[in-house]
């Protein structure tokens, strides 16, 4: 039994057992639900009361709470802020299979007008409660067979104020001995300590009476019946229920009226149907309460069809659908998009919204597209919002076909949805998978180099942490064709799946503001040849390398920010120009040199099927998750490159034109060589090197650059082009100091 002085979680057990009803954790004073994280989030209108307990979905409006979730929410104090039920049926105790039937009083006139034996009289025949600072106000409780009429708040004559509450979907309310916004606990008063048992024979009349008390009969009224009537005589400030229902049906039906065209509309409608009209504070509610409860069906059922037993029409009940479909599925709400996923096969997917509409269409046949658009609204409401950021932010765990993994410690676990996560990769987890065929490849790709083999790995490894700034890495793969960068892809591909991979150029990046976009849930970012083309730009780049949020814009959508995972992978037989000589840039990159090349006999086509090999991708898993683990622990690579080393890489490889110049060439004033022969040795060492040469056009501009200039110089009676200020090395050491100019 309850004490007055107890909180809210010592006396919890009174409304689970002796009542029979679900309690839920709230926060009464601002009347939010706390869900079985102990995250607080608004209370549905309808009381759909979602949570997710031991791999089960339950909606404890309606399902029966499981007593380990009870039990797990009073042992985590939970229940200390506050009480709410929902109304309706009864799960357990004496009572299961009955209803808990609700009326609220809200004024002294509702008290005195339906307990008119007087509050004492009250106290001493069922369940009241009150709490000190509104004794005008009362709770008082009773158990029927089955529901009565819902009457909702508004619309009693003469300032009467009461609801009455026996369906669960009529929302929830708060119970002793939770606070009451307006400060005080709601208390037990009454001498009885349990809700009166209405005997069958009474509940119809005690539910005739409460609507009698309304200015109802309980007779069925449909929206055309009240426009039919040109006046309908009142009590009191009377006729708003009537009005209700026609306002229900007008904003149902244009959605785009705003409050003001409402409330004029509602004017003019109870000028020429009701005697007296409603007043201005009255319509202002009902204009509002219509409003508030967009969406629900044109003649509502708290309304219509008010005799219980005589319902023969059933109305779309969208409340219901939007339930029944989050019973089924798990959906969420994402931010700033509003896009809904739902959770499949261990992960959140996209479509959320496609599933709705067609399961809609199966549950209710012929049910038009305002309202699977209201029901997608009420999901949105109930299940959001997310912020991106949050999936996937326990960056060690991976999602695989059959467990989920923590690549730091190695455990293996069950999908759960409780994990937000929007990524999986297509590989069956099997602790005992070897890839023998995968790591004679590697090996015989790279000749046996540990320290690349040792470096390919990790970039690999590196896909599967979501995590950018742990390493800050990219990953240029350079190298003539015919040496295994591309099956390497194509396997790396296989593991990751196609939907976790992009392939945009390393100048994507640098060009097109809707690149970054195509990042967001992808792990690696995989792109066979990038070009030689020059780089001038690398801000974005080194902000994505480096795991910074990025500003994602997607055509026609509103922008919002996001941290990037995708390991960047390029490869280049001339990988291109940077203009960046910082070594913010130059540490951000490491280079894999792919020096051997296949052809004839030599060449393996076999490989090429490693990534259609389910064993040979399972054990490839395995092979890297200790790698993982290590990257993790060290957050670097075991054979890093110094900043030095970078630079002087990427240079060997991106510009052939200044090595030729540093290594082939001597600079000086007074030099010349014929502009032919300057361009012959380069093509030639650019060949050597496997760079392809520039063009002449481009290669003369490159020395241009250099402050060189072409002129014509006389020799031997005869002219010749030539370029001043260069000579090539190798002459100078011919004439041993003769000439200062080439011949």
């Amino acid at each position: 039994m309850i004490s007055n002085n107890s909180s809210p979680n010592e006396d919890v057990d009174f409304w689970y057992d002796e009542i029979g009803v679900n309690p839920i954790p709230a926060i009464t004073t601002n009347k939010q639900k706390v869900d079985e994280n102990g995250k607080t989030k608004p209370i549905h209108p309808f009381g759909i009361l979602k949570y997710y307990w031991n791999g089960k979905h339950y909606n404890l409006r309606d399902d029966d709470m499981p007593r380990e979730l009870f039990e797990y929410f009073k042992s985590n104090n939970l229940y200390e802020k506050g009480i709410a039920i929902a109304g309706g049926l009864i799960h357990r105790g004496k009572h299961k299979g009955k209803y808990l039937i609700l009326i609220d009083a809200d004024n002294q006139k509702g008290i005195d007008t339906v307990f008119p034996n007087g509050l004492e009289s009250l106290k001493t025949k069922t369940l009241v409660e009150q709490h000190k600072d509104r004794l005008d106000k009362l709770h008082a409780y009773y158990i029927a067979s089955r529901p009565i009429t819902s009457i909702p708040a508004t619309n009693k004559p003469d300032g009467i104020q009461f609801e009455v509450k026996s369906h669960s979907n009529k929302g929830v309310h708060f119970v002793s001995p939770s606070f009451h916004k307006d400060g005080e606990r709601y208390e037990i008063v009454s001498k009885c300590k349990i809700p009166l048992v209405i005997p069958d024979g009474d509940i119809d009349k005690f539910g005739k009476h409460l609507l009698e008390l309304t200015g109802t009969t309980g007779e069925t009224k449909t929206v055309k019946e009240i426009h039919e009537n040109k006046t309908i005589k009142t009590k009191g400030d009377g006729g708003g229920l009537d009005l209700l229902r026609v306002l229900d049906s007008w904003y149902a039906k244009n959605p785009d009226l705003t409050k003001p065209m409402l409330t004029v509309m509602a004017q003019e409608f109870t000028k020429e149907h009701h005697d007296p009209v409603c007043s201005e504070e009255k319509i202002e509610g009902l204009v509002k309460q219509a409003m508030g409860f967009a969406g629900k069906k044109e003649d509502n059922s708290d309304f219509q069809n008010i005799n219980y037993e005589d319902k023969k029409k059933k109305e779309i009940d969208i409340y219901e659908i939007a339930d029944k479909l989050m019973s089924e599925y798990t959906f969420i709400t994402l931010e700033k998009s509003k896009e809904i996923l739902f959770y499949k096969d261990g992960i959140y997917q996209d479509d959320g919204e496609n599933i709705i509409s067609k399961r809609t269409r199966k549950i209710e046949d012929g049910i038009k597209l305002n309202h699977i658009n209201e029901i997608k609204g009420i999901i949105r409401d109930e299940t959001g919002y997310i912020p991106h950021d949050e999936f996937d932010k326990e960056e060690y765990k991976m999602n695989l076909k059959n467990k989920t993994i923590n690549l730091k410690t190695g455990k293996v676990s069950d999908h759960s949805p409780d994990y937000l996560s929007r990524v999986k990769i297509p590989v069956f987890y099997n602790a005992e998978a070897k890839c023998p065929r995968f790591e004679k490849f590697l090996s015989d790709s790279l000749d046996g180099d540990e320290q690349k083999i040792r470096t390919v790995l990790e970039m690999m490894a590196l896909c599967l942490i979501k995590d950018n700034s742990l390493v800050q890495k990219a990953f240029m793969n350079t190298g003539k064709g015919s040496n295994g960068k591309s099956v390497l892809f194509c396997i790396l591909t296989a593991l990751l799946g196609k939907t976790n991979v992009s392939a945009k150029t390393i100048h994507d990046f640098e060009k097109n503001r809707f690149a970054s976009s195509s990042l967001e849930g992808k792990l690696a970012n995989i792109c066979a040849d990038v070009g030689n083309k020059g780089i001038s730009s690398t801000e974005s780049l080194k902000k994505l390398i480096g795991g910074d949020p990025v500003d994602c814009e997607r055509k026609f959508m509103d922008g919002y920010t996001f941290t990037p995972y995708t390991t960047l992978i390029f490869s280049a037989n001339d990988i291109p120009e940077v203009s960046d000589e910082s070594d913010g840039f130059a540490r951000r990159f490491e280079l894999i040199e792919w020096e051997k090349s296949f052809y004839g006999k030599d060449r393996d086509n076999s490989v090429k099927t490693i990534r259609k090999d389910p064993g040979e991708i399972s054990g490839l898993f395995n092979k890297l998750m200790p790698i993982c683990t290590e990257l993790l622990q060290n957050h670097a690579l075991r054979y890093e490159s110094t900043v030095e080393d970078a630079k002087q890489k990427w240079l060997k490889k991106s510009d052939s034109t200044q090595r030729f110049l540093n290594e082939k060439c001597s600079i000086n004033p007074e030099y010349w060589c014929p502009i032919a022969e300057i361009y012959g040795n380069y093509t030639k060492f650019a060949k050597e090197l496997g760079m392809t040469p520039l063009n002449d056009r481009k290669f003369n501009a490159k020395l241009e650059s250099q402050t060189l200039s072409r002129t014509v110089k006389r020799v031997d009676g005869g002219s010749m082009k030539v370029w001043k200020g260069i000579t090539l090395a190798s002459k100078l050491a011919k004439k041993s100091g003769n000439s200062t100019f080439a011949s």
